[in-house]
This record gives C-alpha cells, structure tokens and sequence, in this order.
C-alpha cells in the first residue's frame, strides 16, 4: 500500500469522526435531522430510577443514589388528557410537541391532533386539529397524528392524518405570545394522487414523519398500490417527494417502488452525507432501502432485502421485508431493522449495517438469469437474520446507535446489545412485553418502553447491568427521548416529565 493512500484512508477515517462529533455537538438524532428527536444524547447523566406517582416536591432530588446506586430523577410536571398517543415526541426551543388522537379537554373527539406544551411547566400552549377522513383504511377511527415534525429554527413542517403537509411559523409560540402561523399548505392526495393505506401500523405508525436539508424537505407519501384492486390507484404516483421548504413547491419526486408496493410504506428518511453532498435514504414498500442526492433526486445506490426466494413467493405480502423505521446514519455507516405490522405475517427479520457510499445495486445478492449471485459490488458490512442459531424478529422500534454500541428492540421485547462495528452481539434483555417505541441512551444509560407501560433501565455498556424498572399504568407505545435536562416518557394518555 503506498504512503499517499494510507495517508488518504487516515484523513477519510478523520473526517468520518469529526462529522460524527458534529452530529453529537448538534443533538442531532441520527435516524433523522431535527432540532431533538435523537435516540442518543452524549455527556449527560440522565435519572436511573423514579417513582411515577410522585410528582416534584414528594420525590427526592436527582443525583442521590438509591441502594442500587442508581441515580434519582423527579417527575417535574406529568400532563394528560389524550388517548392513543403514539406519536414520537420532539422538543425543540422549550416546546414539546406529541401527536395525539383527540384534543385536549375532549376525550370523546376523534380526530388528529399535534399538541404543544412548555418543556418546564408541562402547559398545554396549543393543539392542531385535523379531522378525520373517513375512509376506515386510509384513516382508522381513534387513531392520531403519527408524524413527528420537523424544526428547523422557527418553522416547523408535520404532516396530518388527512395527508396534508404543513409548514408552520412557530416563532409567536416560542416567545409566547400567540399561536403559530401557518405559511403554507401541500395536499399530497391532490398534488400527487396518491392513496394512503394504514396510518395504524398494528399499533404504531411513524408515518410521514418529515426530515430536512438545504432548504428542502423530504417526505414519504406512503401511497399503496395494490389497495384493495382500487381502480383510482396510481403505481405511477410518487413515494417520495422534496418539497422546497420555504414555498412548498415541488423540487423533485421519485416513484421507484412504481407496481411493486406490496404493503405499506411507513419507512422515515434519513440524511446522510459524503464528500460534502447531501443525501436522503428511505426504505420502500417494494422491499429494497434506495439512496438519492438530495438536490436532484438521482439515484445513487439500492440495497435489496428479499432473498430470490422472497421475491417469488405467491404471497407477496406476506413474506417481502421492509423497513418501518428510519435507517440510521452514524457518519460513517448506515445501520436499518427489518419491520411490519403485527398481522403482516413477515417471517425472517434483520439487522444490518452497510456502507452508504456505495453507488449502483450494492444488495448482497443480485439476479442474473432468474437465479441469484453474491454481488462484488455489494456494500453489505455485516448482518443478522438468526442469532445463536434462532430468528431475529421484526421490530416496529429503531435501532439505537452510539459511538460504540448499536441497541435494538423487536415485537417480542427482547432487547440486544451489539457491537456497532463488527455486529457481536453483547447482550440481551428480555422485557416480557412488545417494545414498540426506539431505545434511547443518555450519557451511560439506557432506556427502553414496553407497552405494559413498563420503562426499563440498563447500563449502555458491553457489560449487562441491569438498572431498574418503573410502571407507568398505560402502554407506552412512543419513544423516550431526552432534551433541556429532562427525560420525556409518553404513555397512551399522559406525558411524564422526568429531571431535576
């Protein structure tokens, strides 16, 4: 190996951990590209343990030890008047917002709701309202708004139940002194004619959840084709369009998956970056995960996740793998988790872990007269279908990704430690409940939801330390996340604040 390209492959590597330790600066979650929707949070000390039926005052202060030696947190405020959230909460400028199925202070109204409250007091600022549609497949009765927004500075873009794009100016609201406006509008169904199917995915859909770079915005329309032999469904329509941010007019759209959508598409985008270009990476409702440049929507790579067998079997919709949740992007790799609903019937689950600047078909197999081959171009780093000789599960969670460690979690609760580099498997911890929601680490910590309502607490290490455990009396079917000194835990009905 001659001297320059070693001195090349160093740089590179340099580069890659300094964009890395900007993603980290920034709070960045990076299974998206928001203000604070991460899965992981560095240099913090969040709670180890608490109790949710004391509030403030009755608990004691966070950072004495219990006999575990655990950390002690507070619930600062819990909130609540909603049913069937499941929406991951973001916070951003002090405000948290939560996407619910009913206004708040009327529990019988079913529609669509995104809601605000004030980080530190738990006050409710304001609720969009958006009604139902009325169409029991697109649009199922008593479930809410299911996509967590975008913020960027002060605009915010969310989409509703009803397929409508919002971009909306939030600076009145961040200073407190009125509701925000609303600049502009896009109706996906009307632009695009596409035809959503599900926004309740089994028990959770992170539909349309909205990602953002360069003054542009991607969205995932989640048009079905193969909709109940619905003439007035377009195989044509986009399932992914960019939208410009400041106007909402169409930069570019892409409709790869094009006839062979077998089911749903609920995968969230990601933005990934190389060589100072910027990129979005979604999973598609034909099976593969496909990357494009963001400024012109040209393809740059597809990533199969179906074996040839998979592709043929008579019922497609059953056995074709996709993605329901965001792949993640590290600065170096990009890291997804097979998922599907929970009457989808998908056998085989996954993990994987690729390299994201490949170009062209990087899947690990690649048909050449209707038989399959391992592909030498293949970005493929490493993967796990099975584990100590048994199936991974689907997961409708996902992953969880620090420096060191990649944290998963599936339909059947059990939860698994990895090495992010090389794919060993550490550890795993049975939570004895479905985990729906994604895992978070703070600092040396990390939480896990389950839908007994059950939030709990292990070291973020290579060494299995188990923590403790706290009820929270309702499903939790959204993700924790941690921001402004404060862990967020957002159950069916209520929100709990926990810190300081």
């Amino acid at each position: 190996m001659s001297r320059n390209y070693s001195l090349a492959i160093i740089l590179m590597s340099l580069a890659a951990q300094l964009f890395l330790s900007d993603l980290l600066a920034q709070d960045w979650p990076m299974r998206g590209h928001s203000s604070s929707r991460a899965s992981f949070v560095a240099n913090k000390d969040g709670p180890q343990s608490w109790d949710p039926k004391k509030v403030f005052n009755k608990a004691k202060p966070v950072g004495e030890k219990n006999a575990q030696d655990a950390r002690i947190g507070v619930v600062k405020w819990v909130e609540g008047d909603f049913w069937d959230a499941m929406c991951d909460p973001v916070v951003a400028n002090g405000l948290l917002w939560i996407g619910t199925a009913n206004p708040m202070g009327k529990k019988t109204e079913d529609a669509s709701v995104l809601a605000c409250f004030d980080t530190k007091t738990g006050a409710l600022l304001y609720q969009h309202v958006s009604q139902k549609l009325g169409v029991a497949r697109q649009d199922w009765p008593g479930t809410g708004n299911t996509s967590t927004p975008f913020i960027e500075g002060n605009r915010l873009w969310f989409c509703t139940n009803r397929l409508e794009v919002i971009c909306m100016n939030i600076q009145t609201l961040v200073e407190r002194k009125g509701d925000p406006i609303v600049e502009w509008t896009v109706d996906l169904k009307t632009r695009f004619n596409v035809v959503p199917k599900d926004v309740h995915l089994g028990n959770r859909a992170s539909r349309c959840s909205i990602v953002g770079v360069d003054g542009r915005i991607f969205v995932n329309t989640t048009n079905s084709f193969r909709y109940e032999d619905d003439p007035r469904v377009d195989p044509n329509a986009p399932s992914l369009v960019c939208l410009s941010q400041d106007t909402g007019e169409t930069v570019w759209i892409d409709n790869s998956p094009g006839a062979d959508i077998v089911r749903n598409q609920h995968c969230n985008p990601v933005i990934f970056q190389q060589n100072g270009q910027n990129y979005v990476a979604i999973g598609q409702g034909d099976g593969f995960v496909r990357a494009f440049e963001s400024q012109t929507g040209k393809l740059k790579w597809q990533f199969d996740l179906n074996t040839l067998d998979e592709r043929r079997a008579k019922n497609a919709y059953a056995k074709r793998r996709l993605l329901t949740e965001s792949p993640v992007f590290d600065g170096e790799r990009l890291y997804f988790v097979i998922g599907a609903d929970r009457e989808g019937g998908v056998e085989r689950g996954g993990i994987y872990c690729i390299d994201p600047f490949g170009s062209g078909d990087v899947s690990p197999e690649i048909i050449v007269e209707n038989s399959s081959q391992k592909n030498k171009n293949s970005k493929l780093i490493w993967e796990h279908s099975e584990l100590e000789g048994m199936q991974v599960h689907i997961s409708t969670a996902g992953l969880c990704v620090t420096p060191s460690f990649l944290f998963s979690a599936d339909i059947d609760g059990m939860v698994k430690c990895f090495d992010k580099r090389s794919g060993k498997l550490h550890w795993k911890h049975d939570m004895q409940a479905a985990v729906i929601g994604t895992p978070l680490v703070v600092g040396d910590t990390l939480y896990v939801a389950d839908e007994d309502g059950d939030v709990e607490v292990l070291k973020a290490s290579a060494e299995y330390e188990f923590i403790s455990g706290m009820n929270h009396a309702q499903p939790i079917e959204s993700s924790p996340i941690y921001a402004d000194e404060t862990l967020f835990i957002v159950t069916r009905n209520k929100v709990f604040a926990i810190g300081q």
